[in-house]
C-alpha cells in the first residue's frame, strides 16, 4: 500500500478503522478535495497528501442542519452509559443513538473524556460527552448522526403516529424528457419500526382532475420510528406543464423491520466536484481518459451491532433549502472492489457513491449529503 496521511496530519490505523471524529459539533466529517493528485489513493481509500475537513453542511455553505452544541436534557444520550438510546418524552421514541464516541474510540480520549491532541496532553474544550450530545441534535431542523443514519428531519416525535411526506423538503422539477418528477423525504412517524414505505403522488390538473398517478418504493428499508427516508419518483408520463397541484400518500409496509440490521457507523472521507479535471485510480473508481468525471463520495461503513448481509449507503442530497436535490444508493465494497455480502459486528468496509448525471452532479456538489446504511 501507498504511503498515506490522514486529513488530521496522522498515520492511517490498520483495516478495519473507525471513522475518524473530527470536530466536536458533528462525529462525521466531508473533506473537500483541494489542489490533489489522486494517483496515490490506495485500496484503504485514503488520499496521498493532506486534505482539509471542513464541517459537514452543503458546500459552499455551513448554515444547514447545525446541531446545538449545549446539552439537552430531553434528548441526550446518557455519556455514563453510551450504548444508551437519547431519552424521550411522553408520546416519543427514543433516538437510536450510535455507541458514544469514548467506547468508539477509546484511544482518542482521556480518562476524563477530553479529546487527546498529543501524547501527553489533552482539550477538555471537547470532550466525548459533548460529542455524544451534538450527534443526538434535540430538533428536526439539527443535523443528526445515528446509528445508520445521517442528516435532518429525524423527530422523536411519533404522537400522530403515521406516515407522511415531509412536503418542505419534495423538490418537483421536469425530468429529462420534460415529465413531472420528484425526489424528497416521506418519515414513519409511528412509535414502531415499518419494513419500508411507498410514496404515492395523484398529479392533478388545473381544475382538480386526476391526471396520473405515481408510485415509488423508499430505498430504506427497516424503517426506525421519526426516521425520515429517501423516495424518487420519476415514472410519471405527464408532462410537468400540465400538472397544477398533486396530493400526497404514504402506503406503509408492516412486515419485515428489523431496527437491529441498521446499526451501523457512516462517515464521509471526501468528495470529487463533477467536471473536476483530476482523475481518480483506485481500487473502486477508475476515470476514463478524455471523459467527463463525475461527482463521487468516498466514505465508510462500521458495522456497531451484530453481524449484517448485503449492506449498502443510501444517500439523498439536501440544498441550502431543505430540499432533496438527488438520490443514489451503492452496495457496501470489499477490499476487491466486489459487494459485501456479510460485515461481521466491528468489521469496517468503505463505499462510493457515483453521479455519473452531469446536471445531477452539479446539484450534488452544491448540496449537503444525508446518509442511511441498510442492511438484513
Amino acid at each position: 500500500m501507498n504511503e498515506l496521511t490522514n486529513p488530521d496530519g496522522t498515520e492511517p490505523e490498520p483495516r478495519p478503522r473507525a471513522p475518524r471524529l473530527r470536530t466536536p459539533r458533528r462525529a462525521v466529517a466531508v473533506v473537500a478535495i483541494g489542489s490533489l493528485s489522486f494517483a496515490g489513493l490506495a485500496a484503504c481509500g485514503r488520499p496521498a497528501q493532506d486534505v482539509s475537513a471542513r464541517d459537514a453542511g452543503p458546500a459552499g455553505s455551513a448554515t444547514v442542519g447545525a446541531p446545538s452544541a449545549g446539552p439537552n436534557p430531553a434528548n441526550r444520550a446518557n455519556p455514563a452509559d453510551p450504548g444508551t438510546p437519547a431519552s424521550s418524552a411522553a408520546g416519543s421514541a427514543s433516538l437510536p443513538t450510535l455507541p458514544g464516541a469514548q467506547v468508539r474510540e477509546p484511544e482518542r480520549f482521556d480518562a476524563q473524556g477530553c479529546i487527546q491532541v498529543s501524547a501527553t496532553a489533552s482539550d477538555c474544550n471537547q470532550r466525548a460527552a459533548q460529542l455524544d450530545v451534538a450527534a443526538a441534535g434535540a430538533t428536526t431542523e439539527d443535523w443528526r448522526t445515528l446509528a445508520g443514519f445521517v442528516g435532518r428531519w429525524y423527530s422523536n416525535d411519533q404522537s400522530s403516529d403515521t406516515a407522511v411526506v415531509v412536503e418542505p423538503s419534495v423538490t418537483v422539477r421536469p425530468s429529462p424528457t420534460g415529465a413531472w418528477s420528484a425526489v424528497g423525504l416521506a418519515r414513519n412517524d409511528h412509535p414502531r419500526v415499518l419494513g419500508g414505505l411507498d410514496v404515492e403522488a395523484t398529479l392533478l390538473d388545473g381544475a382538480g382532475r386526476e391526471l396520473e398517478v405515481v408510485r415509488a418504493s423508499s430505498p430504506v428499508t427497516s424503517i426506525r420510528p421519526g426516521e425520515p427516508v429517501p423516495f424518487s419518483l420519476d415514472a410519471a408520463h405527464t408532462p410537468a406543464a400540465a400538472v397544477a397541484g398533486v396530493t400526497w400518500r404514504v402506503v406503509e409496509h408492516e412486515a419485515g423491520g428489523d431496527a437491529s440490521a441498521r446499526v451501523l457507523e457512516l462517515a464521509t472521507y471526501w468528495t470529487r466536484p463533477a467536471g473536476d479535471a483530476r482523475p481518480i485510480d483506485f481500487y473502486l473508481h477508475h476515470d476514463a481518459p478524455g471523459a467527463p468525471t463525475a461527482y463521487l463520495l468516498f466514505g465508510s461503513v462500521v458495522n456497531r451491532g451484530r453481524a449484517v448481509t448485503s449492506p449498502r449507503v443510501v444517500v439523498a442530497w439536501l440544498g441550502a433549502d431543505g430540499r432533496v436535490t438527488v438520490v443514489r444508493e451503492a452496495p457496501v465494497a470489499e477490499p476487491s472492489g466486489a459487494a459485501v455480502a456479510r460485515l461481521d459486528a466491528g468489521a469496517a468496509r468503505d463505499v462510493l457513491l457515483v453521479v455519473d448525471d452531469p446536471a445531477d452532479g452539479e446539484l450534488a456538489g452544491a448540496a449537503a449529503p444525508m446518509m442511511w446504511g441498510v442492511a438484513s
